[in-house]
């Protein structure tokens, strides 16, 4: 297996994802009362678990038997991948993951107890409130696999710091030194280790004893290190495959190349990826599988909810990076890649989100119609999410909810204050 050819795909980014993967998936295994209900299709999330599922039920015509889908993206890991592995070997049992608030409570209470000389002491709801960024470090040492010994190595390379930062980076080197230890005490391990072991578990299983059934990874673009390897191993089964969502097959090399190396170069130490650029992420996952760009695929499959296909150049124009958007002056004509699309200008964050709630309130007028908002600025969105309440319409915000603005949340907030008091 290790040999063979990986096997990726990517649909382009003009084209309805889920509806395109459900189409091609029925084309290739749907022979037989049960081709497409023997395989597994993992996916990144719940959300997308549920787009795959509907897809299948506009595609399936008089009805078919679905194959299995995991999640591997969201906190039910645990749930997900215990149906990949067919069956779990309990000799290798891993601990269980922590509570999320429990955890919270217990950084709060290192917090609180790891309070520089001379400094004010942190109590009651700013303890609280820090830990939720503290947790978020922890795991995201964790999804890298970095050592916490290591951050003394990034300490060096950060050079002459300003005071504060010195004993914040100081401080933070002594949290998450401790905290594994407090954890242990516990019997449990943090949801994002639990994470990397089953990941790993799984892998591992599948490179001894490949499945005897069709694997599918798609839609997965986290560059994890622990996704990385198990979606390598997916790519080189006999009868499986990864499925990327708008890879850039047409990019130009060297705009490829200019996206920045997936590792750091020791003799270029100020080198730095473009980390914001939409195909970057992309890159660095095909890097840590070990698939060049070239080995990959474009899906034949379509439907009928696909865009034009000028779009997908038209989009690559679009996000060209900064060196090379001279570029534009010779697109010609763009007209076929944007048909459909409106711009649209307004006064301020206000309007803005008026009109885009409007438009959205405009998609339901016709059956069956979807919208959607994509935008990274979470204080617009909850604009837009204000504006549809007001018409009684709920909407589904996938960035979730911040802990301690749902009632719980609150309430633990304001007991911290009250005990703080």
């Amino acid at each position: 297996m290790a040999d063979a050819k990986p096997t990726v795909f990517s649909i382009p980014v003009q084209r309805a994802f889920a509806d395109a993967l459900a189409a091609g998936l029925i084309a290739r295994y749907a022979d037989g009362a049960l081709g497409l209900a023997q395989g597994l299709i993992i996916l990144p999330s719940n959300r997308a678990r549920s787009a795959v599922q509907a897809a299948f039920v506009r595609a399936g015509g008089t009805g078919l038997l679905m194959p299995r889908l995991a999640v591997i993206g969201d906190a039910d890991l645990d749930e997900s991948v215990a149906l990949a592995l067919d069956p779990i070997d309990e000799s290798d049992a891993i601990p269980p993951a922590i509570d999320a608030l429990k955890r919270r409570l217990m950084l709060a209470g290192l917090i609180e107890k790891h309070v520089p000389a001379g400094e004010d002491p942190i109590t009651g709801a700013a303890a609280f409130q820090l830990a939720e960024g503290l947790g978020r470090v922890i795991d995201q040492l964790y999804y890298e696999e970095i050592a916490p010994a290591r951050l003394a190595d990034i300490e060096s390379a950060l050079g002459d710091l300003a005071g504060h930062w010195q004993a914040s980076w100081r401080r933070l080197s002594l949290l998450v030194d401790q905290w594994p230890k407090l954890l242990a005490a516990t019997g449990h391990i943090d949801r994002a280790d639990r994470r990397n072991r089953l990941l790993a578990r799984v892998t591992k299983g599948w490179r001894v004893a490949p499945p005897a059934r069709f694997v599918v990874a798609a839609g997965v673009t986290t560059a994890a290190p622990a996704i990385a390897r198990l979606l390598r191993t997916v790519a080189d089964l006999t009868d499986g495959m990864v499925v990327l969502p708008g890879l850039d097959l047409g990019m130009a090399g060297e705009e490829w190349e200019a996206l920045g190396p997936v590792q750091a170069d020791p003799e270029k130490p100020g080198e730095r990826p473009l980390e914001t650029h939409p195909q970057y992420h992309l890159k660095l996952l095909l890097g840590r599988m070990g698939v060049s760009r070239g080995e990959v695929q474009p899906w034949d499959a379509t439907s009928e909810f696909d865009g034009p296909d000028a779009r997908a150049p038209f989009t690559s124009l679009l996000f060209a990076p900064a060196a090379y958007t001279a570029r534009w002056q010779q697109a010609g004509d763009l007209g076929p890649g944007i048909t459909g699309v409106t711009a649209a200008v307004f006064a301020d964050d206000g309007q803005e989100a008026q009109g885009i709630a409007l438009m959205m309130r405009h998609a339901l007028e016709k059956p069956a119609r979807t919208a959607a908002l994509v935008t990274p600025d979470r204080a617009l969105a909850t604009r837009v999410a204000a504006a549809l309440a007001r018409w009684d319409i709920s909407v589904d915000d996938s960035a979730g909810q911040p802990l301690g603005q749902t009632p719980p949340g609150a309430l633990l907030l304001a007991l911290a204050e009250f005990a703080a008091a």
